[in-house]
């Protein structure tokens, strides 16, 4: 189970990144980032089923992603 936890933690990685390039205005990489997130967060959902972490990442980032949308 390695390599599953590997992923969590890199979702929660990526997420932080994501918080921190729209605090920077990094909008590009905010996308990329995003993308990322919710590939990862696939994967993992299909390994493990639902957890809440990958809930909570995936929301987080389309709620970050929202207030992007929505501020420029």
């Amino acid at each position: 189970g390695g390599v599953l936890l590997e992923k969590a933690i890199s979702l929660i990685r990526m997420t932080e990144s994501l918080k921190f390039a729209l605090e920077k205005g990094w909008y590009d990489r905010a996308l990329l980032l995003a993308n990322g997130i919710q590939k990862i967060a696939e994967l993992l959902e299909t390994e493990i089923g639902n957890t809440q972490l990958i809930i909570q990442s995936v929301k987080m980032s389309q709620e970050l992603l929202t207030l992007y949308e929505t501020s420029t």
